[in-house]
């Protein structure tokens, strides 16, 4: 079991960082200084291993979810650190990732990712319905616009392509564009929360 995690935890993060394609077995197993034998006897194939490593991420992504919401003091916090912690996340993936998956094994993109994007989707809803409920997002808001929304913003601005990292930090591409979309979704009451939020922060997760 420890050398199948090990193998799941290395080829993880090598098809995030690097793309799906050009990840071999062979690559992997020198990585690990293991023979390529050894991944197949717990892997039949790369498809095999791809797919665990989606259920694997899925699960720890869930997890981290899970806890952002309940430590979270209310639901306006809950959702503004879900938009962080989304940020934070994708921001770390090659785009390659996204593009190999969907054209090398659209079997897998339809079923696990798309289910993926729909259980997001489902949280972001969620937290927004509550926040809508609670008078701390403006009565006029559709929320499920508003989710659709935000749920491709946050996808949009983790392409490097669009805004270079090398010019601009992410802490700066968060502040002038979620944090400021993200105020525009307040009611006068969410508005007043969110700066108390804001002023109790000692540090910021992107400094």
């Amino acid at each position: 079991m420890e050398t199948k995690n090990r193998i799941l935890t290395k080829a993880r993060k090598m098809f995030v960082k690097q793309g799906i394609r050009c990840i071999t077995m062979d690559y992997i197993a020198n990585d690990l200084g293991i023979s390529k034998r050894t991944i197949y006897r717990h892997f039949k194939d790369k498809k095999e291993l791809l797919i665990n490593c989606i259920k694997t991420q899925m699960v720890v992504q869930k997890t981290k979810d899970d806890d952002i919401i309940i430590k979270a003091p209310n639901c306006l916090v809950a959702f503004f650190k879900f938009m962080e912690n989304s940020m934070t996340s994708l921001k770390a993936v090659n785009p390659n990732y996204f593009a190999d998956l969907e054209k090398y094994y659209p079997e897998i993109w339809e079923s696990k990712i798309i289910e993926y994007e729909n259980y997001r989707l489902n949280r972001i809803t969620e937290l927004l319905k509550r926040g809508k409920n609670k008078s701390l997002l403006r009565e006029d808001l559709d929320v499920e616009i508003i989710a659709i929304t935000t749920q491709n913003m946050l996808k949009s601005l983790s392409t490097p392509f669009l805004i270079p990292r090398k010019k601009h930090s992410t802490k700066r591409i968060f502040e002038n564009t979620i944090e400021n979309y993200f105020r525009g979704l307040l009611s006068q009451k969410g508005l007043q929360q969110f700066y108390v939020y804001k002023n109790s922060q000692k540090k910021n997760i992107y400094a």
